[in-house]
């Protein structure tokens, strides 16, 4: 287990910045133009990725509501904000600030997806998922 992971395990709030490489995923934001990000919005939506997406989102709902021990709350508003101010663009912060609440909760009820796998791996090199291929997402 991971110094990451205990930390996960062992607090009541988790915040984002244990599942993401914040300083590279501000660079790499910064460095994108809004068409680049367009492009991955379009990317996830209506495709492959949407539809794992659904599947695992959906399913975690599920399981949270079976869960018996409280879940710890997932705090990603700091995060949202600095990369709301990195891009100016709210709709991909949004998606990433999801995409962290569903990796927490997932772990919490151990849920295993390969798509989540697959983000929590690309978030911790600072990538966004849906953007080139070094994610494999």
């Amino acid at each position: 287990m991971s110094v990451k992971e205990s930390h996960i395990e062992k607090t009541d709030k988790t915040r984002a910045d244990v599942l993401v490489n914040r300083q590279q995923l501000l660079a790499t934001l910064a460095q994108l133009t809004h068409e680049e990000l367009d492009e991955i919005l379009d990317a996830r939506d209506g495709g492959e990725f949407d539809v794992a997406w659904q599947v695992a989102y959906e399913t975690v709902a599920l399981l949270l509501k079976a869960h018996c021990a409280p879940i710890p709350v997932f705090d990603s508003k700091d995060l949202f904000i600095a990369l709301s101010n990195a891009t100016q663009c709210h709709e991909i912060c949004s998606y990433i600030a999801d995409d962290l609440a569903l990796i927490h909760n997932a772990k919490w009820v151990e849920y295993h997806h390969e798509l989540l796998v697959q983000m929590r791996e690309c978030y911790g090199k600072g990538a966004i998922p849906g953007h080139r291929a070094e994610c494999g997402v």
